[in-house]
């Protein structure tokens, strides 16, 4: 049988772990879009989120999530993998143009062109088949 101590040890160590979970899942800059079609759907991030993540459950086609910002100076945003498979490209919408971006692979953050407005539309599109859920982590990068 544990010592009483241990024991202490591995509730404290549980009630941790859980409290950290459930502030991920209350955070607004947790992006986790629901009720998209076949073809995708498009998210918006909160303004005020300068890093976060994107947990798309089910994802099929494209994500448009849009970036924008309350700062009167160019930002890029900047992609990690986080679980599920990697997706099939990554592009960054531009004056109505689509321009591909390098895909991250596991491990690798890759950075999209600056942009000199207040939005960035990234487009993330998903491979078939479908899975249960992938996440990229995202962070926005100042000039």
């Amino acid at each position: 049988m544990a010592s009483p101590m241990l024991q202490v040890a591995v509730v404290v160590a549980c009630v941790l772990c859980c409290g950290v979970q459930g502030a991920r899942w209350n955070d607004p800059c947790n992006i986790r879009p629901y009720d998209l079609t076949e073809h995708g759907g498009e998210v918006t991030a909160p303004s005020h989120c300068t890093k976060g993540s994107v947990e798309w459950h089910y994802p099929q086609g494209t994500l448009q999530v849009n970036f924008h910002t309350d700062q009167h100076r160019p930002f890029t945003v900047c992609l990690t993998p986080g679980i599920g498979p990697l997706l099939n490209s990554v592009a960054q919408l531009v004056g109505g143009q689509k321009i591909s971006v390098r895909n991250p692979q596991n491990g690798q953050t890759v950075c999209l062109p600056r942009a000199d407005h207040r939005v960035v539309t990234v487009l993330l599109e998903q491979p078939t088949p479908q899975t249960y859920m992938t996440m990229y982590d995202f962070h926005l990068l100042y000039q």
